[in-house]
């Protein structure tokens, strides 16, 4: 059984070498080849200086080239750092500066970002960028294909560390959580096997690779099962069906932004005409049904966190399923899921809490953060941060989120990082952020602000807010709505002036959601 990512590709280049795995465009390349590329980059890497243990930063949109440095990264037993694309400067310097990355491999549109924070990064001694001109100082990819194809020697075990994957929280910077070779094996092996996925089948592959959704719940996933990848650089509504089409995709990954979208979207005659027979993701109660029947689909409700990438599935079986759980343990016999109360005791069936999770794909830690990990892994179980209640079925259900953070599009943002931004700014005295439920991002980002005094909304306007923080944050980080307050609750508890912040921002909120429903009915 393979227990490492290079012992999984080895294992399906042996069993299926001249099979199809990746499919970009009108290229192929079968596992052999795919295989051999993965090699020619980890040489390639080893003739810098790059060896077992040491940081390598990806920072590429989707692109075959993207998994050849994944795999190739990995296979050397050295560790992947995947970096947003979409973040600022001096977001992605803190991401690659943090990890100690010794090398940064960049897209062709992501050259000027990687310039940019070069100069910050000190362990950073070569950048490496795929695109047909490369700027002075850097080193095309073309030379990390011109090694030899075979394996590099020395290769991973399975407690040995693959990946440095950062995320939000409620820290005003992300975590690094630290993810052993044996978590992506593991994680990938149970999935495919709760879905029954096998080497018939083929996944589209829209969600980011830097994510781990794109990387584990759907690349390695199906690479345990023998099947195959199509990668599309981004998702696009219109094309999302006839690309099914035109590559036989049988199962699509999906966060819960992507189903809304096409659900919203107008309906067609050949909606059903699709050769996708699984979709994982999660979906409303209300049209879970109806979505499935549209689409000739199955849908199956997912949960998983990077910290924990083992997911909780919900069964194939639709006369067992229950719409509206997230699902069951997969590989129960290794992974388990708790509901407990404060004090981290079990609560009983139907009750709320804190969901805990532990596995054989439980993150090691967070990067040169103990006091972070202590308090995350306490007691052996990944504490999430999220609430939710087990039935007496075993079914897990989401109810709301512990963490001070918004949920937009699949991605975790920290508040207080925002925060931090909008209190930066000279007019403005005291700032809270708080999510805004959204029919189609699940939630958007609402920014409570007192301006200093003398100030006005005429003097301090909403566009000009957004876009000082535009001008430092991420795109996917910036505030969609603003509520300007002439004071706000005084209270000890941080939690309880949220709350109130959200009570007296109902009103707004419900205004805001009304917005957004029409604007997503008019898509």
């Amino acid at each position: 059984m393979a227990e490492t990512i290079r012992e999984m590709l080895e294992a399906q280049v042996a069993a299926r070498g001249d099979a199809p795995f990746l499919f970009w465009g009108d290229t192929v390349q079968t596992y052999r080849q795919f295989d051999a590329a993965a090699n020619r980059a980890a040489h390639g890497l080893r003739g810098f200086g790059v060896g077992a243990g040491d940081k390598v930063a990806i920072l590429m949109g989707n692109c075959p080239e993207f998994l050849h440095a994944f795999f190739g990264i990995v296979g050397l037993g050295a560790v992947v750092v995947p970096v947003n694309t979409a973040l600022t400067p001096d977001e992605a310097q803190y991401v690659i500066a943090h990890s100690d990355a010794r090398a940064l491999i960049a897209g062709g549109p992501q050259a000027d970002l990687a310039e940019a924070v070069r100069p910050a990064c000190p362990a950073l001694e070569r950048v490496i960028v795929c695109a047909e001109t490369v700027p002075p100082g850097c080193l095309p990819f073309a030379v990390l294909q011109e090694g030899v194809a075979a394996p590099a020697p020395n290769a991973p075990a399975p407690g040995d560390l693959a990946a440095v994957l950062y995320t939000s929280g409620t820290t005003a910077r992300p975590k690094g959580v630290l993810l052993a070779h044996r978590a992506y094996a593991f994680a990938a092996r149970s999935r495919a096997a709760h879905l029954g996925l096998t080497a018939a089948d083929r996944v589209m592959i829209v969600n980011p690779l830097f994510h781990v959704n794109g990387q584990v719940q759907a690349c390695m996933t199906i690479l345990s099962a023998g099947g195959s990848v199509v990668l599309r650089e981004t998702f696009s509504a219109s094309r999302f069906w006839d690309d099914t089409r035109r590559y036989g995709v049988t199962t699509v990954n999906v966060m819960r932004t992507i189903p809304l979208i096409l659900w919203s979207r107008p309906p067609a005659p050949d909606d059903a005409e699709n050769p996708v027979r699984l979709m994982v993701g999660t979906l409303p109660p209300d049209i879970h049904e109806a979505f499935e029947k549209r689409f000739g689909v199955l849908v199956v409700s997912a949960y998983s966190l990077t910290e924990d990438m083992t997911s909780v599935l919900n069964v194939l079986d639709v006369t067992h399923r229950k719409i509206g759980a997230l699902g069951v343990p997969a590989a129960p016999a290794s992974h388990q899921v708790m509901v407990v109360d404060e004090e981290d005791r079990p609560v009983p069936p139907g009750s709320d809490g804190e969901i805990l999770k532990r596995s054989p794909a439980s993150m090691l830690g967070y990067y040169k953060n103990p006091e972070a990990t202590a308090a995350a892994l306490r007691g052996g179980w990944v504490h999430t941060g999220d609430v939710g209640a087990l039935d007496a079925d075993g079914f897990l259900y989401f109810l709301d989120r512990k963490k001070d953070i918004v949920r937009r599009s699949g991605e975790n943002i920290s508040s207080s990082e925002v925060e931090a931004i909008l209190h930066a700014h000279p007019k403005i005295a005291e700032a809270a952020v708080i999510p805004v439920p959204d029919p189609i991002r699940e939630q958007e980002i609402l920014a409570c602000i007192r301006l200093t005094d003398g100030e006005t909304p005429e003097t301090v306007r909403a566009e000009d807010v957004f876009a000082f923080c535009a001008a430092r944050l991420a795109a996917y980080k910036v505030p969609r709505f603003l509520h300007y307050r002439s004071d706000f609750p005084r209270t000890a508890s941080y939690k309880i002036q949220k709350e109130k912040l959200k009570a007296d921002a109902a009103a707004l909120v419900a205004h805001a959601v009304d917005r957004l429903k029409s604007a997503a009915k008019s898509r």
